[in-house]
């Protein structure tokens, strides 16, 4: 493994760790700005999903007291999760690229 597959996984474990961390304080209703920077894709992902749901008829379940179901949900879930870890790896792959250029 070179060095910048290396930063690039410690870049991915970072975003990961970054938006594990940022889940309390989101659920537990931190600012707008929070939740659009930590929850951007899912936040995008549920607004789709009700607008498809709405306007063309879409066959997505309803939840409970939500406007997705749990499983909807969760799969949003890991769809924000992926693209924070993707984000990060492909930060530490450039980053290790700048870092140990060959003369």
């Amino acid at each position: 493994m070179k060095r910048r597959h290396a930063l690039a996984l410690l870049g991915a474990v970072l975003t990961m760790m970054l938006d594990l961390l940022a889940y309390p304080f989101v659920f537990s209703g931190a600012s707008t700005l929070i939740q659009h920077v930590f929850f951007g894709p899912a936040l995008l992902g549920e607004r789709f999903l009700v607008f498809s749901r709405e306007s063309w008829g879409w066959p997505v379940a309803r939840g409970f007291m939500t406007s997705l179901s749990d499983g909807w949900s969760l799969t949003l879930l890991f769809f924000n999760s992926f693209c924070y870890l993707s984000l990060g790896f492909i930060v530490g792959l450039k980053l290790g690229r700048r870092l140990w250029k060959k003369p």
